[in-house]
């Protein structure tokens, strides 16, 4: 009997009815001795359903590394209209292209810290430039085109990271890193594109806020608090705002960082934590 085929709902629910009514019987008529036994067999079988994640990866799977010599990077993004990916060289202030023919390339030096990329509907690459405060865009011709740097006399934090939805408003933390007067506008942004406009969809986490996504579906959003190593839950309503839905994680062992959200709705999370760095996984039925 595989994981996978008590997998499904319907099994899994049937499963759950005759295992609680033979552990009821059980209970009821067994020697105390039987009844240690049991438990520990209902609890092994439980572990092993409901506890370990689906086999995402293949078995035989090899971590390959495609470039080194870089000092702190993030944001990575993949260009599937050029088959390139770019990624960022945070404190070098440096932004790489990388092809399987070509390696990694130098792209862009913006001589400021660079985070975070995304990829709008048209394919034009979206920035999250920190140490200058602003999300940016690339044309097609090149050309730099600033999308947002502030909220009325507000300017922007630092940008962390980012994603494009479906209806082509960019959204993106803004935590206080690297400030020295300590912003406390810790806030979740959306912009706007098509009427050029920025708002504040998250003003209570103050707490550096940092990697985000959408369910597949775009009814959930997701938020890595970096302060407090949660990860929170909204529900995403029509008119664009969101409703706090809770946490996920209550208290993850490190920093959570950047986020990626698959197609079946798994959440793949990198943390951070001084020198040590690690992944983890967060599997979610259904969408979210």
């Amino acid at each position: 009997m595989s994981q996978d085929w008590l997998r499904n709902p319907v099994r899994m629910w049937c499963f759950d009815l005759g295992a609680g009514f033979t552990y009821y019987v059980v209970m009821l008529y067994s020697s105390l001795r039987f009844r240690s036994i049991i438990c520990v067999l209902f609890l092994s079988i439980s572990v092993f359903l409901k506890a370990s994640p689906p086999h995402l990866l293949a078995e035989d799977f090899e971590l390959v590394k495609l470039a080194d010599g870089f000092g702190s990077l993030e944001g990575p993004v993949w260009i599937s209209q050029g088959n390139y990916l770019v990624f960022s060289d945070q404190n070098g202030g440096k932004e790489y292209k990388w092809t399987p023919e070509e390696g990694a390339v130098l792209l862009r030096d913006l001589g400021g810290k660079v985070n975070g990329h995304a990829v709008d509907l048209q394919g034009r690459l979206i920035v999250c430039e920190s140490d200058k405060r602003q999300i940016t865009r690339i044309e097609e011709d090149g050309s730099v085109t600033v999308l947002a740097s502030g909220i009325g006399r507000q300017r922007l934090n630092a940008p962390n990271d980012v994603v494009v939805k479906s209806d082509g408003t960019i959204w993106f933390t803004d935590p206080n890193f690297g400030l020295s007067t300590g912003e406390n506008r810790q806030y979740v942004y959306r912009y706007n594109p098509a009427t050029d406009t920025l708002t504040d969809v998250i003003t209570d986490q103050n707490h550096k806020p940092n990697g985000l996504g959408f369910s597949p579906d775009e009814k959930f959003f997701y938020l890595n608090v970096n302060e407090f190593n949660q990860v929170r839950k909204y529900g995403v309503n029509d008119d664009g705002s969101l409703t706090d839905l809770g946490l996920i994680i209550t208290k993850m062992s490190m920093w959570p960082d950047g986020m990626a959200v698959d197609t079946d709705g798994n959440l793949w999370i990198a943390i951070y934590a001084g020198t040590q760095k690690a992944s983890t996984f967060i599997h979610l039925k259904g969408n979210g």
